[in-house]
């Protein structure tokens, strides 16, 4: 039942294939049609794959394809610190909070700031040719948009940012709304990070969201 349902799920996906979009730049359509490539020789992550060896993947292979719908969504809760929330893989200002210690962040995604697009492709594309993981692979050909967190030069922040990735519903993300993620820390500057996934309604979602980290000379991430 299982090499069936990956099957099923590597046909939708390469069905689905690389689509251009057509305002994106030259450099995203080629970094998304090389992706897809990939994938195509890779395939589904499968028991035959050394890393994959002893992982079922049959819980995510029986979720309906497809996000719920967006409406009725509920605040994830947590305290009083900056928290960026993601709300079944699309950022929520909303829901979001950015207090004063972090006031001089600079986020948002880079289809609403053109001025970031030359920095986020050369740190999106770096070390594309490395990754192995065909998860990362399915994200690079489909996602959205991509969601930039840039900590400026010399900024040394004294409390943690989250970053709250809340699932609401039944469903899953993979080959259509992946979360793109770019840390960015500017030399000098050091930060720590806190990666929290809340399941709010007690249900199953996948939600395939790659993370990327560029670091700057003598900054500090933990």
């Amino acid at each position: 039942m299982t090499a069936l349902a990956e099957k099923n799920y590597q046909e939708e996906i390469l069905a689905k294939g690389f689509e251009p979009k057509g305002s994106e730049p030259a450099w995203l359509s080629s970094f998304r049609r090389s992706s897809f490539e990939k994938f195509k020789k890779t395939g589904f992550p499968g028991r035959k794959m050394e890393a994959w060896k002893y992982m079922s993947l049959e819980p995510v292979l029986k979720m309906p394809a497809g996000r719920p719908g967006m409406e009725n969504f509920k605040k994830p809760a947590f305290g009083n610190e900056t928290a960026f929330v993601f709300v079944n893989g699309i950022f929520s200002e909303s829901f979001s909070k950015v207090t004063e210690d972090h006031k001089d962040l600079k986020w948002g995604y880079v289809s609403q700031h053109s001025e970031w697009a030359e920095k986020a492709s050369l740190e999106i594309q770096n070390g594309a040719e490395e990754e192995k993981n065909p998860f990362v692979s399915i994200n690079s050909f489909r996602f959205e948009d991509i969601f930039v967190l840039t900590v400026p030069h010399e900024t040394n922040l004294k409390s943690p940012i989250h970053l709250i990735f809340s699932a609401q519903g039944e469903g899953s993300s993979l080959g259509q709304w992946d979360p793109r993620i770019l840390i960015r820390l500017e030399p000098g500057a050091k930060a720590e990070f806190v990666f929290d996934f809340k399941d709010e309604t007690q249900t199953s979602y996948f939600m395939n969201a790659v993370l990327q980290i560029s670091l700057g000379e003598n900054s500090k991430l933990h």
